[in-house]
């Protein structure tokens, strides 16, 4: 048995000694095709222009709509260190660095907000222990802002964003994205009320009721609810119906909700001007 297993041992090792063999000549054939074919691709995208090799970026970068921006442009910082005409591409598109988080370190904040150059921008106001920092490096720039989302569910943090966020004059925002957390209620009401806002489009709520926007022209409401829609519903869906009956300028309802537990029907329309309803 034990020169059975030597002699089977030294088969195994004679047949792997042609397998090792073979592999490294075929690999000698198409290492120099593959180099090759590398190097042709890396001259090809030198030589696109910078708007093509954008699209590239932004494709490989996945900017899509449903994409999660911040990991989209972490993705591009990646690319952009290639090479010197990589990053000249990306730093020429302020466009795509245009996403200012409280998740994102200040510093790294502070290097968006340098690369956005003048775009509009999309804010981002979440739980953060760094908020009067943060608010202190966007607050100033407060004229790009088109896109914010608002969300504080902290004692302190709340009366940080009242101190500072108190009659903001927001002319390039259009869309308003507010999510109630363990403060949900009117806790922000005065706050975001007191903006000035001419051209709000479209506005979300979450886990909070609507208020009615003085002076707006807001024609998209997007209203979802965490759980299924129960009776601790019933104040939220109240205010949605008040808001609906005294904005008459809105045409795009969207609903979004776990199913019903049980069935059950609300009658919410009460604009007139209402043309869609949406309950995914």
């Amino acid at each position: 048995k034990v020169i059975s297993g030597t002699y089977r041992l030294k088969k195994l090792e004679s047949l792997l000694g042609v397998l090792h063999s073979s592999t490294k000549a075929i690999l000698e054939k198409i290492e120099p095709n593959v180099n090759s074919t590398g190097e042709r691709f890396g001259q090809l995208l030198q030589q696109l222009p910078e708007e093509l090799l954008m699209r590239v970026f932004k494709m490989a970068c996945d900017f899509g709509p449903c994409a999660d921006p911040l990991s989209s442009m972490q993705e591009m910082m990646v690319l952009s260190s290639v090479n010197k005409r990589f990053r000249q591409v990306a730093l020429r598109s302020p466009g795509v660095w245009a996403t200012i988080s409280t998740s994102t370190p200040i510093q790294l904040s502070d290097l968006y907000m340098d690369w956005s150059k003048h775009a509009k921008l999309s804010v981002e106001i979440l739980r953060s222990s760094d908020l009067d920092v943060f608010l202190d490096k966007v607050l100033p720039s407060m004229s790009r802002w088109r896109e914010l989302t608002f969300q504080v569910s902290n004692e302190d943090q709340k009366d940080i964003v009242k101190k500072s966020c108190q009659g903001l004059h927001l002319p390039n925002l259009e869309h308003l994205r507010y999510c109630g957390g363990d403060l949900a209620g009117d806790s922000f009401d005065d706050i975001y009320l007191s903006w000035m806002v001419p051209n709000l489009r479209s506005i979300s709520f979450e886990g909070i009721p609507p208020k009615v926007f003085p002076n707006s022209s807001i024609t998209t409401v997007h209203m979802r609810f965490r759980d299924n829609l129960n009776e601790k519903c019933v104040v939220t869906l109240h205010g949605l119906r008040n808001f609906l009956r005294d904005s008459p300028t809105i045409e795009n309802l969207e609903i979004s909700c776990c199913l019903f537990s049980t069935p059950a029907t609300h009658h919410l329309i009460s604009s007139q001007s209402l043309a869609v309803l949406d309950i995914p």
